[in-house]
């Protein structure tokens, strides 16, 4: 179910950059763009703030390749019928060097022709911590093949926070950028 309007309305730019510097003494740029998700965050303040670190973690710091994650944001995002979070991480993923083909295969999930064994392991992992709360014994071997403990512990951490940010866009209805791929993305 996709909501059609946002829930929470986001703020507007203006009352943005004030709470900005107002709240956290930063200064906003006017040249800098901000996506409907911070401007709804932005509704709770303390919420926001508390959560950037984590985020920047997850998207300058994390272990994983930056391309696994994109695969791994894209179906969670994908299982939980995310429009906004499928959408900005088709584009993120594509900077990261996914295809139209790979992000389409997203869709489909680990039995798609093209994967490899590696990335179908990574999409499986996805969907049984999805479906069963918990990354299978084979699953777990097979990524364990590749990623050491902690790059292990930082996809369980991106498969969770994703699946958090679709739900609070999905519940909120935080409404897609003008020129952010439509759900499902199937390719040009």
């Amino acid at each position: 179910m996709k909501a059609e309007t946002p829930r929470v309305q986001p703020l507007t730019l203006e009352e943005f950059r004030s709470l900005s510097w107002t709240q956290f003494g930063e200064n906003v740029p006017e040249s800098q763009e901000i996506k409907n998700v911070t401007l709804t965050w932005a509704r709770h303040p303390a919420l926001m703030e508390s959560q950037k670190s984590y985020q920047r973690y997850l998207h300058a710091g994390s272990l994983l390749p930056r391309k696994d994650q994109e695969i791994v944001i894209l179906r969670i995002a994908w299982l939980c019928r995310s429009e906004y979070a499928f959408g900005q991480h088709t584009l993120y993923g594509m900077k990261a060097g996914l295809t139209d083909s790979d992000i389409s295969r997203v869709v489909e999930g680990s039995a798609a022709e093209g994967w490899t064994e590696f990335e179908s392991a990574l999409l499986r992992a996805v969907d049984e911590l999805h479906e069963e709360h918990i990354i299978s014994e084979a699953t777990w071997c097979a990524l364990s093949d590749r990623y050491d403990i902690r790059q292990l512990m930082d996809l369980l951490v991106i498969v969770g926070r994703y699946w958090t940010m679709s739900v609070m866009l999905n519940t909120l209805g935080v409404q897609r950028e003008e020129g952010t791929p439509a759900f499902p993305y199937r390719g040009q």
